[in-house]
């Protein structure tokens, strides 16, 4: 969540500090027969009316807000946040002191009555539209400007020539000047990008770190393409039995906080069939993070919240539905695989996996002397949102780009099926016999008769998928009523030294040739 202050954002949102003349407010307030102050409801109705203040939602879905609009900036107000804007009003110099003072009293002697739910109720809705990103564009909101960014770069729109409102939630609590030139290639936050993108050989790719950087301005990108629901999973690149973590990760997703509006929540504990799964998402939430996963944690019970609406229920509130085009975007990160089986899984992730550059012996503080976010100068957070737009703009031009994905480990073997079936596989197909595949069947639960029950064919399966990640090939015949399975090994390696007699015969031969000419 981002903060107001003290800066030219902030001063949007502050109590009126004008006379009600140039405001055009109608004083709520007026005289009785023996001159003592009292406030009319209507005559305070009125007042909060003419102050922009109204109930608005983002749309029909959302519950409505009380808010306070000024300046195309608009400001979840309460009532304590009203009594200091009507008494800004009174306060304002326009009036005698002993008139200021006797409002002001009465203001908070009639407080309850001036604030009753039935009052509040009565305020119209706000006739504003929301600033929100567009297919081709998104918008970033600092505290001296909006940064439109689009395909071509990024421009800057001052405040005061938006068609549209601005939540102070989208509201970055940092200046940003998109007109000067800075050094993200040597930006130590862009290092460690391409840290955590570098290949099996551990040498930088560009290939990797390119794709990495569309992930995140996808991420960025709030506006969401129905024919491209996609949730990005961050996982570990190599094989660990046990959760390491390390690797970067989580500050990846620390970056989308400074960004934009992200929730985050613990992935241990979450499971999308509780009765409360979204409970945390409101409606300025652009991002739903599950992060560090638990193993074993089902993908598809996401399927519908991140390709359709999304059904918020929170305790002693009536649940509503959030539609598709304003719900969060969703990413995952974990120290396991998952299983990722299926088309429909395939259409709706993007699997990253983050190298092992950094961990436990290594980490990003030991490289660079200092932690991220923390401590920053202006001029690294220029490097920092420089980078981070300009991964806005790669996504907008190229989508999320493809790259190599690194090695098929083991691990992912088992996130395509189960541990349990790994080490069963293994030892069982060493050789290339043909077995019947009833008996294997069997086998296999003679060995861990513990293991979730799963019917002949999906063993077929995930056989046939074990066989083809180890570059084997499973074949499949019928023969008297029996079903057999065998499982080739893989071919011997050429020697290279096979040819090696005819090659140094032929190179002698050129040689004698040589020396006799």
């Amino acid at each position: 969540m981002v903060e107001i202050t003290n800066n030219k954002a902030g001063e949007l949102l502050a109590p009126p500090a004008v006379s009600p003349e140039e405001q055009k407010i109608t004083k709520f307030w007026c005289a009785d027969a023996k001159d003592v102050i009292k406030i009319h409801p209507n005559s305070f109705r009125t007042f909060l009316i003419e102050s922009q203040v109204g109930w608005y939602r983002k749309n029909k879905d959302f519950p409505k807000i009380l808010t306070h609009h000024v300046d195309k900036v608009l400001k979840r107000i309460d009532q304590d946040q009203i009594v200091q804007l009507a008494s800004g009003y009174i306060h304002s110099g326009a009036f005698e002191d002993v008139e200021s003072q006797g409002a002001f009293d009465a203001l908070i002697k009639t407080k309850a009555q001036l604030f009753s739910k039935e009052l509040l109720n009565s305020l119209p809705y706000l006739n504003v539209v929301q600033l929100s990103d567009t297919e081709n564009a998104a918008f970033f909101c600092y505290e001296n400007t909006i940064v439109s960014v689009a395909k071509g770069g990024c421009k800057p729109i001052p405040y005061g020539e938006l068609n549209a409102a601005v939540f102070e939630d989208d509201i970055i609590d940092r200046e940003f000047d998109v007109t000067k030139k800075v050094d993200v290639d040597g930006f130590h936050f862009n290092q460690f990008l391409k840290d955590i993108s570098r290949d099996l050989e551990n040498a930088e790719s560009s290939e990797r770190y390119n794709r990495l950087r569309t992930i995140i301005g996808y991420m960025l990108h709030r506006y969401k393409n129905p024919a491209i629901p996609v949730a990005p999973f961050l996982r570990e690149s190599i094989e660990s039995k046990t959760a390491e973590g390390g690797t970067g990760k989580g500050i990846v997703i620390q970056a989308l906080m400074k960004m934009r509006n992200v929730v985050d929540n613990a992935g241990k504990q979450f499971t999308a069939s509780d009765n409360f799964p979204f409970e945390t998402i409101m409606p300025e939430t652009d991002v739903f993070v599950i992060n560090d996963i638990k193993r074993g944690f089902s993908f598809e019970t996401l399927f519908n919240a991140i390709a359709d609406d999304i059904t918020i229920n929170r305790k002693f509130v009536p649940k509503y539905t959030v539609s598709f085009n304003d719900s969060p975007k969703f990413i995952l990160t974990s120290n396991y695989a998952i299983s990722m089986i299926g088309n429909s899984i395939k259409r709706r992730s993007t699997v990253y996996k983050v190298s092992r550059y950094y961990g436990e012996d290594n980490i990003p503080s030991d490289k660079f002397g200092r932690t991220f976010f923390k401590g920053w100068e202006s001029i690294d957070w220029e490097c920092f949102d420089s980078l981070m737009l300009g991964c806005v703009v790669l996504y907008l031009n190229h989508g999320i780009l493809t790259a190599d994905p690194l090695n098929t480990t083991r691990l992912d073997i088992i996130a395509e099926t189960s541990e349990e079936f790994v080490d069963f596989a293994e030892f069982y197909f060493e050789s290339d016999e043909e077995y019947d595949k009833k008996e294997v069947y069997s086998d296999f639960y003679d060995f861990y008769p513990g293991h979730d029950e799963i019917p002949q064919a999906t063993l077929t399966i995930w056989i046939q998928k074990w066989a083809q990640l180890n570059d084997r090939k499973a074949m499949s015949r019928r023969s008297n009523g029996k079903d057999y399975i065998k499982v080739e090994k893989p071919p011997e390696p050429e020697n290279p030294f096979k040819n090696l007699d005819s090659m140094i015969k032929v190179t002698h031969g050129v040689e004698s040739m040589r020396q006799e000419a």
